[in-house]
Protein backbone atom coordinates (compact mmCIF):
# COMPACT_ATOMS: atom_id res chain seq x y z
CA UNK A 1 0.00 0.00 0.00
CA UNK A 2 2.90 2.40 -0.38
CA UNK A 3 1.80 2.93 -3.99
CA UNK A 4 5.18 2.28 -5.27
CA UNK A 5 5.41 -1.76 -5.10
CA UNK A 6 3.54 -3.92 -6.81
CA UNK A 7 0.79 -5.63 -4.05
CA UNK A 8 -0.51 -8.41 -6.97
CA UNK A 9 1.13 -11.17 -5.89
CA UNK A 10 0.40 -10.05 -1.80
CA UNK A 11 -3.27 -9.89 -2.66
CA UNK A 12 -4.11 -13.11 -4.79
CA UNK A 13 -2.04 -14.81 -2.10
CA UNK A 14 -4.70 -13.37 0.52
CA UNK A 15 -7.50 -14.61 -1.68
CA UNK A 16 -6.22 -18.08 -2.16
CA UNK A 17 -5.47 -18.35 1.77
CA UNK A 18 -8.68 -16.40 2.79
CA UNK A 19 -10.90 -19.46 1.07
CA UNK A 20 -14.43 -16.84 1.17
CA UNK A 21 -13.61 -14.68 3.55
CA UNK A 22 -13.27 -11.01 3.21
CA UNK A 23 -9.76 -9.68 1.99
CA UNK A 24 -9.97 -6.06 3.21
CA UNK A 25 -7.05 -3.46 1.86
CA UNK A 26 -7.25 -0.12 3.97
CA UNK A 27 -7.51 3.38 2.76
CA UNK A 28 -4.17 3.43 0.72
CA UNK A 29 -3.03 3.43 -2.59
CA UNK A 30 -2.14 -0.51 -3.91
CA UNK A 31 -0.46 -0.94 -6.70
CA UNK A 32 -0.57 -3.65 -9.18
CA UNK A 33 1.44 -4.74 -12.15
CA UNK A 34 0.47 -7.99 -12.62
CA UNK A 35 -3.56 -9.33 -12.74
CA UNK A 36 -5.46 -10.36 -9.64
CA UNK A 37 -7.30 -13.60 -10.43
CA UNK A 38 -10.76 -13.87 -8.35
CA UNK A 39 -12.08 -17.84 -8.16
CA UNK A 40 -14.87 -19.45 -6.42
CA UNK A 41 -16.57 -17.37 -3.34
CA UNK A 42 -13.36 -14.96 -3.09
CA UNK A 43 -14.16 -11.44 -1.52
CA UNK A 44 -11.92 -8.37 -1.98
CA UNK A 45 -12.90 -4.77 -0.70
CA UNK A 46 -10.38 -1.87 -1.37
CA UNK A 47 -11.35 1.01 0.71
CA UNK A 48 -8.48 3.46 -0.90
CA UNK A 49 -7.21 2.85 -4.75
CA UNK A 50 -6.23 -0.04 -6.86
CA UNK A 51 -3.39 1.08 -9.68
CA UNK A 52 -2.79 -1.28 -12.10
CA UNK A 53 0.30 -0.90 -14.60
CA UNK A 54 -0.31 -3.52 -17.07
CA UNK A 55 -1.62 -4.08 -20.35
CA UNK A 56 -3.99 -6.70 -19.79
CA UNK A 57 -6.41 -6.87 -17.22
CA UNK A 58 -6.32 -5.60 -13.67
CA UNK A 59 -8.66 -7.79 -12.02
CA UNK A 60 -10.40 -11.09 -14.04
CA UNK A 61 -13.59 -12.91 -12.87
CA UNK A 62 -13.27 -16.25 -13.34
CA UNK A 63 -15.96 -18.41 -11.50
CA UNK A 64 -18.81 -17.84 -9.41
CA UNK A 65 -20.64 -16.06 -5.68
CA UNK A 66 -17.60 -13.50 -6.03
CA UNK A 67 -17.76 -10.39 -4.16
CA UNK A 68 -15.34 -7.48 -5.31
CA UNK A 69 -15.98 -3.88 -3.30
CA UNK A 70 -13.59 -1.04 -4.46
CA UNK A 71 -13.64 2.53 -3.57
CA UNK A 72 -11.32 3.13 -6.98
CA UNK A 73 -9.56 1.57 -9.70
CA UNK A 74 -7.38 3.69 -12.28
CA UNK A 75 -4.82 2.80 -14.73
CA UNK A 76 -1.64 3.79 -13.24
CA UNK A 77 -0.51 5.14 -16.22
CA UNK A 78 -4.09 6.92 -17.53
CA UNK A 79 -4.44 10.61 -18.61
CA UNK A 80 -7.46 12.98 -18.23
CA UNK A 81 -10.61 12.22 -20.34
CA UNK A 82 -10.23 13.69 -23.91
CA UNK A 83 -11.78 12.80 -27.23
CA UNK A 84 -7.97 11.84 -28.29
CA UNK A 85 -6.68 10.23 -24.95
CA UNK A 86 -5.34 6.60 -25.75
CA UNK A 87 -6.64 3.86 -22.32
CA UNK A 88 -5.01 0.70 -21.95
CA UNK A 89 -6.11 -2.47 -20.64
CA UNK A 90 -9.44 -3.66 -19.21
CA UNK A 91 -10.81 -2.88 -15.63
CA UNK A 92 -12.64 -5.98 -14.62
CA UNK A 93 -12.41 -8.36 -17.05
CA UNK A 94 -14.93 -11.42 -16.87
CA UNK A 95 -14.15 -14.86 -18.47
CA UNK A 96 -15.13 -18.17 -18.22
CA UNK A 97 -18.54 -19.05 -16.46
CA UNK A 98 -18.84 -16.30 -13.91
CA UNK A 99 -22.50 -16.47 -12.01
CA UNK A 100 -24.04 -14.40 -9.32
CA UNK A 101 -21.61 -12.05 -8.72
CA UNK A 102 -21.56 -8.72 -6.46
CA UNK A 103 -19.71 -6.23 -8.06
CA UNK A 104 -19.43 -2.91 -6.88
CA UNK A 105 -17.10 0.08 -7.66
CA UNK A 106 -17.03 3.95 -7.31
CA UNK A 107 -14.60 5.07 -9.47
CA UNK A 108 -12.88 3.32 -12.72
CA UNK A 109 -10.49 5.31 -14.30
CA UNK A 110 -8.45 5.49 -17.76
CA UNK A 111 -9.18 1.28 -18.81
CA UNK A 112 -9.45 0.57 -22.37
CA UNK A 113 -12.63 -1.08 -21.51
CA UNK A 114 -13.74 -0.82 -17.83
CA UNK A 115 -15.97 -3.60 -17.84
CA UNK A 116 -14.77 -6.29 -20.30
CA UNK A 117 -17.20 -9.32 -20.47
CA UNK A 118 -15.45 -11.99 -22.71
CA UNK A 119 -16.91 -14.94 -21.58
CA UNK A 120 -14.81 -17.05 -24.21
CA UNK A 121 -11.18 -16.14 -22.79
CA UNK A 122 -10.59 -18.14 -19.80
CA UNK A 123 -6.85 -19.35 -20.24
CA UNK A 124 -7.01 -23.14 -20.58
CA UNK A 125 -10.84 -23.75 -20.73
CA UNK A 126 -11.66 -26.07 -23.35
CA UNK A 127 -15.58 -26.10 -22.02
CA UNK A 128 -18.21 -25.74 -24.30
CA UNK A 129 -20.55 -23.87 -22.27
CA UNK A 130 -19.35 -20.64 -21.09
CA UNK A 131 -21.24 -17.53 -19.74
CA UNK A 132 -22.02 -14.41 -17.73
CA UNK A 133 -25.46 -14.47 -15.55
CA UNK A 134 -27.51 -13.15 -12.81
CA UNK A 135 -24.18 -10.54 -11.74
CA UNK A 136 -24.74 -7.19 -10.23
CA UNK A 137 -22.63 -4.52 -11.39
CA UNK A 138 -22.57 -0.87 -9.75
CA UNK A 139 -20.54 1.90 -10.40
CA UNK A 140 -20.95 5.60 -9.75
CA UNK A 141 -18.51 6.96 -12.41
CA UNK A 142 -16.61 5.83 -15.84
CA UNK A 143 -14.01 7.24 -17.66
CA UNK A 144 -12.00 5.77 -20.15
CA UNK A 145 -12.82 3.99 -23.57
CA UNK A 146 -15.67 1.83 -23.60
CA UNK A 147 -18.18 1.36 -20.43
CA UNK A 148 -20.03 -1.79 -20.83
CA UNK A 149 -17.55 -4.14 -23.47
CA UNK A 150 -19.28 -7.53 -24.47
CA UNK A 151 -17.44 -9.77 -26.80
CA UNK A 152 -19.21 -12.99 -27.46
CA UNK A 153 -16.59 -15.23 -29.96
CA UNK A 154 -13.08 -13.06 -28.48
CA UNK A 155 -10.47 -16.34 -28.72
CA UNK A 156 -12.55 -18.29 -30.57
CA UNK A 157 -11.15 -20.34 -33.41
CA UNK A 158 -12.09 -22.66 -36.66
CA UNK A 159 -13.23 -25.07 -33.45
CA UNK A 160 -16.12 -23.46 -32.33
CA UNK A 161 -18.52 -26.32 -33.49
CA UNK A 162 -20.74 -26.70 -30.52
CA UNK A 163 -19.73 -24.04 -28.10
CA UNK A 164 -22.51 -21.82 -26.32
CA UNK A 165 -21.94 -18.50 -25.30
CA UNK A 166 -24.11 -15.68 -23.28
CA UNK A 167 -24.17 -13.16 -21.50
CA UNK A 168 -27.83 -13.27 -19.71
CA UNK A 169 -30.11 -11.56 -16.66
CA UNK A 170 -27.07 -9.04 -15.16
CA UNK A 171 -27.86 -6.15 -13.16
CA UNK A 172 -25.93 -2.92 -15.04
CA UNK A 173 -26.65 -0.10 -11.97
CA UNK A 174 -25.34 3.55 -13.39
CA UNK A 175 -23.74 5.56 -12.57
CA UNK A 176 -22.27 7.69 -15.22
CA UNK A 177 -20.09 6.28 -18.13
CA UNK A 178 -17.83 8.96 -19.24
CA UNK A 179 -16.63 6.88 -22.09
CA UNK A 180 -16.40 7.22 -26.33
CA UNK A 181 -18.53 4.39 -25.87
CA UNK A 182 -20.89 3.47 -23.38
CA UNK A 183 -22.54 0.57 -23.87
CA UNK A 184 -20.52 -1.94 -26.53
CA UNK A 185 -21.67 -5.56 -27.88
CA UNK A 186 -19.43 -6.93 -30.62
CA UNK A 187 -20.94 -8.47 -33.57
CA UNK A 188 -21.16 -12.15 -34.15
CA UNK A 189 -19.65 -13.60 -37.48
CA UNK A 190 -22.50 -15.08 -39.42
CA UNK A 191 -21.04 -18.61 -38.92
CA UNK A 192 -21.20 -18.41 -35.27
CA UNK A 193 -25.31 -17.98 -35.12
CA UNK A 194 -26.50 -21.17 -34.81
CA UNK A 195 -23.85 -22.23 -32.00
CA UNK A 196 -23.08 -19.00 -30.19
CA UNK A 197 -24.22 -15.85 -28.74
CA UNK A 198 -27.11 -15.82 -26.70
CA UNK A 199 -27.83 -12.33 -25.12
CA UNK A 200 -31.10 -11.64 -23.24
CA UNK A 201 -32.50 -10.29 -20.28
CA UNK A 202 -29.95 -8.11 -18.54
CA UNK A 203 -31.54 -4.82 -16.85
CA UNK A 204 -29.56 -1.74 -17.36
CA UNK A 205 -30.55 1.27 -14.36
CA UNK A 206 -30.28 4.77 -14.01
CA UNK A 207 -27.52 5.28 -16.08
CA UNK A 208 -26.29 8.49 -17.09
CA UNK A 209 -24.09 8.93 -20.69
CA UNK A 210 -21.55 11.55 -21.57
CA UNK A 211 -18.86 11.75 -23.82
Amino acid sequence: GDGNSDDAPAINRALQNAGTSWVVLENLRYLTNGTIVMGFGQKLRCEGSLAYDGSRAAIELTNQNIELDIFELRHNKGVSHNQSAKFIGSGVQFTGNVYNANINIDKILYFNKAFDIVPTHKAGDNDKYRGVQYCKISWQYVIGEYGIYIDMVKGMTSDYNGRRTWVNENQFNGGRLMCRYGIYSTPVDDKYKKTIGVINGNVFNSIGFEG
